[in-house]
C-alpha cells in the first residue's frame, strides 16, 4: 500500500472511530513528536568564503535527513558574511546524537578554512511553534 493510501486509511479508520466513540472532530488529533529542544548555530565565514559557507550547509541538509532524532532542520542566511542553522529535536538524547553527528563534525572541521571563528552552538529550549 502506497503512502496515500495508507493515510486515506488511517484518517478513515480514526473517523470511524471519532463516530463510534461519540467524540468531536477537534478532540481526536494524531500526535507528532514534541519538538521541545534545539540547537542555535551561527558562524561568520571569512571574507571570499560566504559562497563556500553557502553551499557546505546547503549539501548539510541531505546529513540532516537521515538522522532519525532529528524533526527539523533549518541553514539560512543572515546578511551577507553570516550563516545559521537551526534544528529541532523531541529528547536531549536525540539533540546529543546530533552534536555527535556528523554535521557537527563537518562544522567544526571546516572552521578553519571556511569561518572568521568558531561556530557558536547555543541549546535553545522550544517554548512554543506552530
Amino acid at each position: 500500500m502506497n503512502l496515500s493510501l495508507k493515510a486515506i486509511a488511517l484518517t478513515s479508520a480514526l473517523i470511524a472511530l471519532t463516530i463510534m466513540s461519540g467524540c468531536s472532530n477537534s478532540d481526536v488529533r494524531l500526535s507528532a513528536p514534541t519538538k521541545n529542544l534545539g540547537f542555535l548555530v551561527t558562524v561568520e565565514a571569512k571574507p571570499g568564503q560566504e559562497t563556500n559557507v553557502a553551499q557546505f550547509l546547503a549539501s548539510a541538509a541531505e546529513l540532516a535527513e537521515k538522522e532519525e532524532g532529528t524533526l527539523t532542520w533549518y541553514a539560512f542566511r543572515i546578511d551577507e558574511t553570516h550563516f545559521g542553522i537551526f534544528d529541532t529535536f523531541h529528547s536531549t538524547e536525540a539533540r546529543q546524537a546530533h552534536l555527535n553527528g556528523k554535521i557537527a563534525e563537518g562544522l567544526i572541521g571546516q572552521a578553519p578554512q571556511l569561518f572568521a571563528a568558531q561556530p557558536s552552538i547555543k541549546p535553545v529550549e522550544i517554548l512554543a511553534s506552530k
